[in-house]
Order: structure tokens, then C-alpha cells, then sequence
């Protein structure tokens, strides 16, 4: 965790390039490093941290319903798990606008499927689980709904999935 602190310039939190709200937030993941012992190639923890230090430390309602912005993500602490990202820097009403339709699609199939199992055939269970299996993909490793190229296969999936629904009610 020491090379985090040593990395970020000294100079640019003297000369203001980052908010109170953003030194602060570096300072309490510091010490909570220091005192959990995490380690200094857990980046992806010491992110998660730092954005939930950040949220706190703002102390605005603003920036919890809007969110931080790509403005607030600094170097190396850019959160890079996608769905806490979206949360953060989308903040409630993006987090909404943009994730709540494809878990809500794949939540409502889980359901469906449980309760019409017998229906079932292994195109809808594929479906289901390559819409599921991004939803991990996107949490563990990031950059997967805002690449194009993967963000167009699920939602194609959700489509087809959606479809299947339609399929199995009708018969």
C-alpha cells in the first residue's frame, strides 16, 4: 500500500488537481490498508475502497443520486468492476437507468424458469446463463457493458431471451 501513497504526486495534491474530498479518501484507504493489511498488488480492493471512502468523504446527496462522474477516478484507483463503477459514478439514477433493465430481464427469467422448469429446453438455459455469466464477467473484471463489441452480445441475449419467454408462454 506504500507504493500507492508513493505514487500519487505530491505535487498535484499541494497544488489542488485533486478535491479534499479525493486527498482524504487516499488518506483513509492508507490507513485502512495499513490496519486490514492489504496488499499492494490488490488493486482492484484498494479501488473499491477508495470510491467508498470518496462517497463518504463528499458528504453530498448530489453526487449519491448523480453520481461522482469520471472526473472523481484518479490514476491508478479508476474502479475497474463494472457494476460498483456504474453505482459510483453514475450514481442511484444512472445505476438505474442503465443496470436495472438487464438484471431486472435476467432476475424475471430466473424466476420464470423456476416456476415453468418443465417447459424448459437448453436454448433458454444457455441463454440465461451467458446473461448471468456477464453480470459475473462485469463485477470481477470490468470494461465489459461499455465495450461495444460485448455489450451487443448481451444484449442480444437478453433479446433472445426475452423472446424465449414469449415462446415458452405461448405454448
Amino acid at each position: 500500500m506504500l507504493e500507492i501513497k508513493e505514487k500519487i504526486d505530491r505535487q498535484e495534491l499541494e497544488e489542488g488537481y485533486m478535491s479534499e474530498a479525493s486527498k482524504q479518501s487516499v488518506q483513509d484507504l492508507y490507513k485502512f490498508a495499513n490496519k486490514y493489511n492489504v496488499t499492494n498488488n490488490d488493486m482492484r480492493t484498494q479501488q473499491l475502497i477508495y470510491n467508498l471512502y470518496l462517497v463518504k468523504n463528499q458528504k453530498n446527496p448530489l453526487l449519491i443520486l448523480f453520481g461522482n462522474g469520471y472526473m472523481a477516478n484518479y490514476r491508478e484507483l479508476v474502479l475497474e468492476m463494472e457494476i460498483p463503477a456504474l453505482l459510483f459514478n453514475f450514481g442511484i439514477f444512472g445505476f438505474v437507468l442503465y443496470f436495472i433493465p438487464l438484471a431486472s430481464i435476467s432476475g424475471y427469467s430466473i424466476y420464470f424458469g423456476i416456476k415453468n422448469r418443465r417447459k424448459l429446453d437448453t436454448e433458454f438455459m444457455m441463454l440465461l446463463m451467458g446473461a448471468l455469466f456477464s453480470f459475473a464477467l462485469a463485477f470481477l473484471s470490468g470494461y465489459t457493458f461499455f465495450n461495444s463489441s460485448t455489450m451487443m452480445i448481451i444484449i442480444v441475449a437478453n433479446v433472445l431471451l426475452v423472446n424465449k419467454i414469449r415462446q415458452i408462454k405461448e405454448v
